[in-house]
């Protein structure tokens, strides 16, 4: 023991002390039942166990002293905060002061949790107890997870803060004693100094922290260690309240303890906070590290909008939009200053909604941002001259709005007084159709949660009320391909519309849900308690409890308290950050309940977060900008070669393990090329192969479209990706659950990243779909497939050429054996060169062999109902692109078996049966011959119509109506005429946009960049490009005919280029212009020439264009002939006005930054 700074080193033997001390263990009662006897003991916590003495042993005399008890911390389930109590074992009723918590009638207790009994403890002061929770707490994390304690030093490290300040008891005062201020134990562990005296007649003053590691490089970044941040709100007046939270013996992600009597943190003293108030309005902070989890400060902008951030969206890596609740949108770019720092601006602000805006999407096929607000309104915006596209209206209003996996397709929900719904938005025809899932969850039960007590209210109360107010539906949000649903009634509704589940069903409690996140494999929700207040998501008097589900079954994992309302969660640098109204509590995503850290932001009604490019946005009556550096990979592999040894199987399961971990929480490029790496090794196990491969499920995972754009960018590692994922199926037909993990990676990767399905091995990816005694790899197998033919509009030539072997009776060995049948060749062209004996009944033979072997699965009841429906849409895709496949269905033996599935009872809940009867029904119109095969069958009801979501009040079935709605299939099947002539206009000119030529895009382009800068450089005209004329063909052999001349520089040393350009092209313009509103006509520019020096600029260590800038001012020239006699001064004005916009933004010093996603 060190005596000058009463800090016990770790040590690497046996015996790891953690943590020592007198405290009063609880005995039996006395005589007549009066109060127990509380016995005043020395603990020790060394080696897994909690031991206790009757006095100090010392340091040296621990390995050979006996103690009179030991518990042993491996049999603790939970360690229970109890908080205040009386000496007599009652409630006391107030701590207001710090003296009345130390006074001899009191004691602060606890108690450990076992299955064989609880050991009640108590310390004479708080401090004492959260010294003893945080340590106990952390050792019980640590024996079920050793992972955890690590990463909590890793992070430490990496900001330079592995050893927490030790707090020394001072020698001026006998009352003083040091605690520790921080979470978790890392290198060092504070100890509570030997106490002679007895607890009663000890009155110990409050700790103070040493300034020793205290971030003192800036006068405006501070940290502190007070028991609550620096807050604008009034803290939450204690009361007894303690919730304990049993350790799941299987969960890898437990936790211990929650409390309702601390303030965000459940056991110990409170985090370290960082202070970013003295920030001034755009003070730049890059690279200045200011928190212990890798963020540091960049900007901090006043929004003038009238009302605070209400949410936020990506455009680009360089741009956002806001939303506030005054109905504004405002546009913020960051630009360059230098080549190391950039700077945040405010762009444009407009007001295109009355009440507040409540989501922003942006949808990159369409090239549109849409907006949508409480005023029942859903606004289009072109994103790049911000004009209005359209405007929808909705019946109610709209609470929140996301994206879905479904091209054009939006889901929305919201309430009013009387009305609520969610609903299906199409951004091409502009319809909403509402998703009836009232009547549907009427028939769900809840999810049992078996660990934890399932609300807060009498569940009588609870139902009572539950039948008076109609359940509302306020959040929602996307995970993967499911939705996660929040409801006014305390409830959490897991939606899996493209799943065949449909949903499942947690009760929360009676309490609003103020915010819902996903971390990794979990769920994250915080409530508050019901209140009739309408701030009531901003009540500081009402317990507000997070709580942890897991994802696949919805099952409650734990639960602590949080003293203030969490308004969003999001998961940063791999750390969880819980946004509160002014300031962040930081939450390690393993362990979660106890606060590593706190960002005080100094300003109030923060509600909202976004990641981008490296970057987090945090939204409230200020915009903040963080820069986030990951130092994860410098602290946890080794360098300068990260890569394991291969041949040690035990330490690369361990590492694979940990790079699988971390990537469950931050998307890092360098551990999957290391992932890929190891992978691609000689001698890999097929263990290791899963690790990595259910790893690459990660890709993207939780990311925003525009964030999937952005790492898309690198499109060389989905392609690596897709080879070794191709490789691997070749390699290892014999391991089936290596197979079904593959099958369920390329799943993934090809529904959340388009580009994907270029790289389909299709031919091997159907011999999967064909094997009967699998149905799990059917299932999987026949998603790709009908995701690849979502892509193609015409029959792929592979289904053609298809030969495979029927393997409806087969085993494993004959079914590697057809496999094996491809592995001699590569590429979707391989498999017609393994073709089975001539004449052989087991040959399947092109599409219609196909269509016949998914018509005898389908009769199969092994297999499930949503393989079933992938079937029924294969098989509908075929028949649309292919006429010869019609001609199947005029024999009896085919049409049947649909018969067969279609008149499966109406209340059945496969809605692939009724998506049978309408297959059947458009067969039936194609070929009105078959009506009497039909008839000979036994006949069948066409009644079912072919919009099902146009008619019928009464809805049988959900799950149909969301299949029809966002199949694929059925997407087309919208009849146009029921649309209302703007709709239709704007699907007709949505159509041709997507078809537009190269120049009409130019075009679009153009007449953006005009419209952006008519309102500086252009002020009295307005100029709109109708038509670039080019030439048919251009002479590539004569000089003279050249569209450029340059000459180029490309030094070795820099990433700069200089080029010496001539611009010459043989091109003319036909502008629109239109002067001061009342002198308009037509102007035609040609022989435009352009001649200067220009320099490209690169993003170092790539080959990425980054930046453009000319040297001198260029020479510019055109020739203009007008159409009316006023026009003919248009030369003179759009020659400057050229040379103006040029000069201000591409000549040097100005860099004009190339725009990309």
């Amino acid at each position: 023991m060190n005596n000058n700074s009463n800090v016990i080193e770790i040590s690497k033997d046996e015996y790891q002390q953690l943590a020592q001390g007198y405290m009063y263990k609880k005995g039996a009662k006395t005589f007549m039942g009066r109060a127990p006897v509380w016995k005043k003991r020395w603990f020790i916590l060394i080696n897994k166990q909690l031991r206790y003495y009757k006095t100090d042993v010392g340091q040296t005399n621990i390995s050979t002293a006996i103690p009179q008890g030991t518990i042993k911390m491996e049999g603790v389930d939970a360690v229970q905060q109890i908080g205040l109590l009386n000496k007599d074992g009652s409630t006391k009723q107030s701590s207001s002061s710090s003296s009345s918590s130390s006074s001899s009638s009191t004691m602060w207790s606890f108690a450990l949790h076992t299955k064989e009994r609880v050991y009640h403890l108590y310390s004479s002061s708080e401090v004492e107890m959260n010294y003893w929770i945080t340590n106990l707490s952390t050792c019980v994390i640590n024996i079920r997870d050793p992972t955890i304690n690590q990463e909590v030093a890793a992070f430490e490290a990496s900001s330079n803060n592995s050893s927490l300040p030790p707090l020394v008891a001072t020698s001026t005062s006998s009352k003083s004693h040091s605690l520790p201020t921080t979470a978790p134990i890392t290198k060092q562990l504070p100890t509570l100094p030997n106490r002679t005296s007895s607890p009663a007649s000890s009155n110990p003053s409050s700790p103070t922290l040493t300034s020793s590691s205290q971030i003192s490089s800036s006068s405006s970044v501070s940290t502190s260690t007070s028991s609550s941040s620096s807050s604008s709100t009034t803290p939450i007046s204690r009361q007894t309240r303690s919730m304990t939270s049993p350790i799941a013996g299987d969960d890898d992600d437990f936790v211990v303890v929650s409390s309702k009597n601390r303030s965000d943190s459940v056991a110990g003293p409170s985090p370290a906070t960082i202070s970013i108030s003295g920030l001034s309005n755009g003070t730049d902070r890059n690279g200045k590290m200011i928190s212990i989890s890798g963020a540091s400060i960049s900007d901090k902008i006043k929004h003038f909008g009238g009302g605070n951030i209400t949410t936020m969206v990506a455009i680009t890596k360089n741009k956002i939009w806001s939303g506030d609740r005054e109905g504004n949108i405002v546009t913020w770019t960051t630009s360059r200053v230098t080549d190391e720092r950039d700077r945040l601006k405010k762009g444009s602000q407009w007001r295109p909604h009355s009440q507040a805006i409540t989501s922003l999407l942006y949808s990159p096929a369409q090239k549109y941002v849409f907006s949508a607000s409480l005023d029942c309104k859903i606004c289009a915006w072109n994103k790049s001259d911000f004009t209005l596209v359209y405007c929808h209206t909705a019946r109610i209003p709209i609470y929140q709005m996301i994206e879905t996996n479904q091209p054009n397709m939006l889901i929305y929900c919201g309430y009013s007084d009387n009305v609520t719904s969610i609903c299906l938005f199409d951004t091409v025809q502009q319809v909403s159709r509402d998703i009836p899932l009232h009547s549907f969850l009427s028939q769900l039960s809840y999810v049992p949660q078996t660990l934890f007590p399932q609300t807060t209210i009498n569940s009588n109360v609870k139902n009572v009320r539950r039948q008076k107010e109609p359940r509302k539906f306020t959040k929602l949000l996307l995970v993967d391909d499911r939705i996660v649903i929040a409801t006014s009634h305390g409830e959490l509704i897991l939606w899996s519309p493209w799943d065949g589940k449909v949903c499942l069903m947690a009760d929360v409690g009676y309490q609003d849900i103020t915010a819902i996140g996903v971390v990794g494999n979990n769920l994250w929700s915080c409530s508050v308690q019901e209140n009739s207040t309408m701030s009531v998501i901003f009540s500081n008097s009402l317990p507000n409890i997070v709580t942890i589900w897991d994802l696949a079954t919805l099952k409650r994992k734990r639960s602590f308290e949080s003293m203030h309302p969490i308004l969003n969660f999001n998961v940063f640098n791999g750390f969880v950050w819980a946004v509160k109204r002014n300031h962040i509590s930081v939450y390690l995503p393993s362990s979660g309940q106890t606060v590593y850290e706190t960002i005080d932001l100094g300003e109030d009604m923060n509600c909202c977060s976004l990641y981008n490019n490296g970057c987090s946005w945090i939204g409230g009556n200020y915009l903040f900008r963080f820069i986030l550096t990951d130092s994860w990979i410098n602290i946890n592999l080794p360098s300068p070669d990260p890569h394991p040894d291969i041949q040690n199987w035990e330490t690369l399961t361990l590492f694979l393990s940990k790079l699988k971990n971390r990537l469950k929480y931050l998307h890092t490029p360098k551990l999957f090329d290391l992932l890929m790496d190891i992978g691609e090794s000689e001698g890999i196990l097929s263990n290791h192969l899963m690790l990595i491969v259910q790893s690459f499920r990660y890709y993207g995972y939780g990311m925003s479209f525009t964030s999937k754009q952005i790492i898309l960018g690198d499109i060389n590692k989905l392609i690596r990706m897709s080879r070794f994922l191709n490789s691997s199926l070749n390699r290892f037909k014999h391991d089936l659950s290596l197979i079904f993990e593959i099958l369920k990676t390329i799943k993934y990767l090809s529904f959340n990243f388009d580009k994907y399905y270029h790289y389909i091995q299709l031919d091997l990816i159907l011999k999967y779909s064909l094997l009967l005694n699998q149905p799990s790899l059917i299932k999987y197998s026949l998603m790709i497939i009908n995701r690849y033919l979502s892509f193609t509009k015409t029959l792929p030539s592979i289904l053609v050429n298809f030969v495979g072997s029927n393997l409806l009776n087969s085993n494993i060995n004959s079914m590697n054996n057809s496999i094996n049948s491809s592995s001699s060749s590569s590429g979707n062209s391989s498999s017609g060169s393994d073709k089975p004996g001539k004449g052989s009944k087991d040959t399947i033979k092109g599409v219609v062999g196909i269509i016949k072997q998914y018509l005898k699965i389908l009769t199969n009841a092994r297999i499930d109902d949503l393989s079933k429906h992938s079937i029924i849409f294969f098989i509908k895709r075929i028949y649309s692109m292919d006429n010869h496949t019609r001609d199947m269905f005029k024999k009896e033996k085919n049409l049947s078996t649909l018969l067969t599935i279609a008149k499966m009872p109406k209340t059945t809940n496969n809605y692939y049966c009724q998506e049978a009867l309408l297959f059947i029904q458009q067969i039936l119109n194609d070929q009105p011959k078959l009506n009497d095969l039909v008839a000979k069958l036994g006949g069948i009801e066409l009644n079912q119509p072919q919009q099902p979501w146009s008619s019928s009040s009464v809805i049988d079935n959900v799950g149909l109506i969301i299949y029809q709605l966002t199949s694929f299939s059925n997407y087309n099947l919208v009849n146009s005429s029921s649309l209302t002539a703007s709709a239709a206009a704007n699907a007709k000119r949505e159509s041709s946009v997507i078809a537009s030529s190269p120049i009409n895009s130019l075009v679009f382009t153009l007449n953006s960049i005009l419209h952006s800068v008519q309102n500086t450089a252009l002020k009295s005209a307005k100029i709109t490009i109708k038509e670039i004329q080019l030439p048919e063909e251009f002479d590539v052999f004569q000089d003279n005919k050249s569209i450029i001349q340059m000459s180029a520089i490309f030094p070795k040393n820099q990433f700069e280029a200089q080029i010496a350009l001539e611009l010459v092209p043989n091109v003319k313009v036909r502008l629109g212009v239109e002067l001061k509103g009342f002198i308009s006509g037509e102007a035609t520019l040609s022989e435009p020439s352009i001649k200067g020096v220009l320099t490209l600029g690169f993003e170092h260590g790539t080959a990425t264009p980054l930046w453009i800038s000319f040297k001198d001012e260029p020479k510019i020239s055109f020739k203009c002939n007008t159409t009316g006699f006023f026009l003919k001064p248009v030369d003179m004005i759009l020659k400057p006005a050229l040379s103006m916009i040029i000069k201000k933004k591409f000549v040097e010093p100005n860099k004009f930054y190339l725009p990309s996603l």
